[in-house]
């Protein structure tokens, strides 16, 4: 049997396109958010308002191939690159993030724009 190619609107570039199965986080993500040491190491997910611990990976029809690829190559690959292999790992990101000058700040959120600065 044949899959259906899905087309729908791609929620980035609001073109009408076949779109990817995409991962709503990055797929390698999920091998940084298990517990190894523990019996179920898998990550919690919040399913019908219940959290349960699951290894299915959330996923959806979101994304045209254009975008997803961008989405990998000026985003993904950086950010987990920068992100902590261990518990108490240097955590590149949070360092990167914290050079920059705040757009925004208040006592719940803070805001970079990330756009004109370096982030190395």
């Amino acid at each position: 049997m044949v899959k259906q190619k899905q087309v729908g609107e791609c929620k980035l570039c609001g073109l009408v396109k076949e779109l990817r199965n995409s991962h709503y986080l990055p797929k390698r993500l999920y091998a940084f958010l298990r517990a190894w040491q523990l019996k179920n190491p898998h990550p919690v997910a919040s399913i019908r308002n219940e959290l349960k611990q699951i290894s299915d990976q959330y996923r959806g029809y979101v994304f045209c191939h254009d975008c997803e690829d961008l989405l990998n190559k000026r985003g993904e690959k950086w950010v987990l690159g920068n992100i902590p292999k261990d518990y108490d790992a240097t955590f590149p990101l949070h360092t990167a993030i914290n050079k920059l000058t705040p757009k925004f700040a208040d006592e719940h959120y803070v805001l970079c724009n990330v756009s004109g600065e370096s982030c190395s």
